[in-house]
């Protein structure tokens, strides 16, 4: 019984979690924003992202791998964003 009671309460949880989260549209050759990790020698002007980081090729659904100028590195898609142009943050 109590095993039926823990798989309904999971599946309450994912079909939750599934309702919110929107999936990303995030294609080999896109620009995108990395997050940055909040360490030690951080403060509240401290930028959130960085970037733009050109997407390599996607590893799986959730994972990409980005090219930045020195090197490549494996990223969660939950840490980036696409990157927006100027021209479409003034409306041109």
């Amino acid at each position: 019984m109590v095993h039926i009671h823990k798989y309904a309460a999971k599946a309450r949880v994912a079909k939750r979690y599934n309702s919110i989260v929107f999936p990303r549209s995030i294609q080999k050759d896109d620009l995108v924003l990395r997050r940055i990790l909040k360490g030690a020698a951080t403060n509240k002007l401290t930028p959130n992202w960085e970037g733009p980081f050109r997407v390599r090729e996607e590893l799986n659904v959730i994972e990409f791998s980005l090219v930045t100028y020195e090197n490549v590195c494996p990223v969660n898609a939950t840490k980036t964003r696409e990157r927006q142009s100027a021209n479409d943050c003034l409306g041109h």
